[in-house]
């Protein structure tokens, strides 16, 4: 479909079509645009808001654009969020990603930098000394040393180059923020998934479950929150095997009693680190809680245990030292030759 008429359509508050939706990413994805129409595409997608058909069609040719990893994972998580938020909060699910992952399941980690936060996981990971920009043939090694891969986006997107100039030139949220988590190259079979916006978490799920996957929770905290907050309530829309129910998760219920986001939230990487490292070494505080109870969202999203259960065993990997250990054993992989 050509560029301009579909955004001609979308200005009219028409929703895009799958297929329509397709044509237009696969043409943005080729080359075959401009930065200017790119541009006005994105800026009237973010005013008309983002359908289910617009997600799902747009994330399935960002998948198709993706190198094929060969790698053959089973029953793996991601802790993927769309950040956007604003909030500045530190590295949060990357350190859920690696809490899991030291309680045995596999963790495929999707992120990038930061774009609109201090901080984003490639910045954590590169941090601590990990080597992100590892190649290909070295995941599978990665994955089996440690149980945690982080897949660098800008790696395994290559067309999005063509992107890049337009999302930059915009200074607000585009869909793109949102395809982040529905495009995982080693494709999780189940994710807990932070949203910048209550307003998508139905849709979102639905869209998620149209691209097989089987297990879901999509949370977005009362707070502004792009993770499974410990300062306010959070709304929470669950789907499995293509069945969504809605509830909110309140942290008191946890015995979690935390009132200042500040205490979350940092100015740069090595900040985000301070509290992760902290929290890895037992130290209890706001960040281990927030920590503890995303991790737990993810292994309770994978259907392996109750969330009260989750929780209990996500303080205890820090208390024992079994985060720290893991996180050690991802970067010494990195590195390896």
């Amino acid at each position: 479909m050509n560029l301009r008429n579909a955004t001609e359509e979308i200005l009219d508050h028409q929703d895009l079509s799958q297929e329509k939706m397709e044509s237009c990413m696969q043409s943005i994805m080729d080359g075959a645009q401009t930065t200017e129409e790119i541009r006005e595409f994105l800026l009237a997608l973010n005013q008309k808001g983002y359908a289910i058909d617009e997600l799902v069609g747009a994330a399935k040719v960002m998948k198709e654009k993706s190198p094929r990893l060969g790698i053959n994972c089973i029953n793996n998580i991601d802790t993927c969020g769309t950040g956007g938020t604003g909030l500045h909060v530190f590295n949060c699910s990357s350190a859920a990603g690696i809490v899991v992952a030291s309680l045995d399941h596999q963790v495929t980690k999707h992120g990038n930098k930061g774009i609109s936060s201090s901080s984003g996981s490639a910045d954590f990971f590169s941090n601590q000394g990990a080597n992100i920009q590892h190649d290909h043939e070295k995941i599978e090694a990665i994955l089996e040393a440690s149980n945690f891969i982080f897949l660098f986006a800008p790696l395994h997107h290559p067309a999005m180059k063509f992107v890049m100039e337009a999302r930059q030139s915009i200074s607000e949220k585009t869909i793109f923020n949102l395809l982040g988590p529905l495009t995982n190259p080693l494709s999780p079979t189940s994710q807990v998934i932070g949203l910048f916006s209550e307003e998508y978490l139905e849709r979102y799920a639905i869209a998620a479950s149209r691209l097989g996957i089987n297990r879901a929770a999509i949370v977005h905290g009362e707070d502004g929150c792009d993770e499974v907050s410990v300062f306010a309530k959070t709304q929470v829309v669950e789907t499995q095997n293509g069945v969504t129910k809605s509830w909110s998760f309140n942290p008191s219920d946890f015995e979690i009693e935390h009132k200042n986001l500040a205490d979350v939230q940092v100015n740069n990487p090595e900040e985000s680190s301070q509290l992760i490292l902290e929290a890895f070494e037992g130290r209890e505080s706001p960040a281990s809680d927030m920590i503890a109870i995303n991790a737990a969202f993810a292994i309770y999203a994978a259907g392996s245990m109750s969330l009260e259960k989750a929780f209990v065993d996500a303080k205890a990997a820090m208390k024992e030292g079994l985060a720290l250990g893991t996180l050690r054993k991802y970067i010494d992989a990195t590195n390896q030759q």
